[in-house]
């Protein structure tokens, strides 16, 4: 991510959010992914999950992680 956070207003008036958190030059890489503070298990949301308003959680770190092959 390039930001910490954003959020993004929708037509519904509800508000999705996406934060990087620990972003930093040397925290650049994702470690984990919440969803609602559901860890996110696939590499997808769903298009639901955003029009109903969810918060995106990057939590970054220093170390490289493969999630998904």
């Amino acid at each position: 991510p390039l930001f910490d956070k954003i959020s993004i207003h929708l037509e519904n008036e509800k508000v999705f959010t996406v934060e990087a958190k620990n972003l930093s030059e040397d925290n650049k890489y994702v470690q984990e992914v919440f969803l609602d503070d559901e860890k996110v298990k696939s590499p997808y949301i769903l298009h639901d999950d955003i029009i109903m308003g969810k918060k995106l959680l990057f939590v970054m770190g220093k170390k490289k992680v493969v999630f998904w092959e």
